[in-house]
């Protein structure tokens, strides 16, 4: 039996697997928000006011242990947005804790990663406390419909999710690729030799189930994590 795995690329499984072609799906990363204006006003003056540069180095970071470079910034909040910090002191976006680097999770259980370095930032840049909680991608999706978390970072945009979500700025842009097993990489070369085989898909990924719904005649394995 051929497994293939439909995976955002992580270098823990590079010596496994081998990269296909791009799927044709592109996640375009944002931060998910309760139905609060206020709150996706403030967040999206934090997000603008991190540079281009910051942004890079941030990812350096994550990725090559390189340190980050702060350029100076002051952000105008308005009163209201004021107000609402000092009545939250502690805002709650649920993620994924499988997703390195986005999201790393040491032996006592602290969080750090490229999420954390944007929310760290942003937190300087409003005096807001954003804090992220980190457990199983579905379950953090139910709490923040049921509003029981603030919102989610890291995610795509979805029609599915805008009755209940804001959507902050893009900070992060993602490609899907196809990742086969080295033992198999003579028998799959392109996304249409995806037919009749064994695919892993990420269970609660919204872009993974509207992928997976092209491979009728497949047979689709469903997991909690990457």
């Amino acid at each position: 039996m051929i497994k293939i795995i439909i995976y955002i690329i992580f270098f823990s499984i590079a010596n496994q697997f081998v990269l296909g072609e791009p799927l044709k799906f592109t996640n375009i990363e944002k931060t998910y928000l309760g139905k609060n204006q206020t709150l996706s006003s403030m967040i999206n003056k934090g997000l603008n006011a991190v540079s281009n540069q910051e942004i890079m180095n941030l990812q350096n970071r994550c990725l090559g242990g390189k340190e980050i470079s702060k350029n100076s910034h002051t952000i105008k909040l308005s009163k209201q947005e004021q107000i609402f910090i000092k009545n939250h002191t502690s805002i709650t976006l649920g993620t994924d804790r499988t997703w390195e680097p986005w999201v790393i999770i040491d032996h006592d259980n602290k969080i750090s990663g490229y999420d954390t370095d944007i929310l760290s930032r942003i937190n300087e840049l409003t005096g807001a406390n954003f804090q992220l909680k980190a457990g199983v991608w579905l379950d953090m999706v139910k709490l923040a419909e049921t509003g029981k978390i603030d919102g989610l970072s890291t995610g795509a945009v979805h029609d599915e999710r805008k009755k209940y979500l804001n959507f902050s700025d893009t900070y992060l842009s993602l490609k899907k690729l196809i990742l086969v097993s080295k033992l198999r990489k003579d028998e799959i070369q392109s996304e249409k030799d995806l037919a009749g085989k064994t695919i892993i898909f990420h269970k609660g990924n919204l872009a993974d189930e509207k992928i997976a719904k092209k491979y009728t005649n497949s047979k689709i394995i469903w997991h909690p994590s990457y």
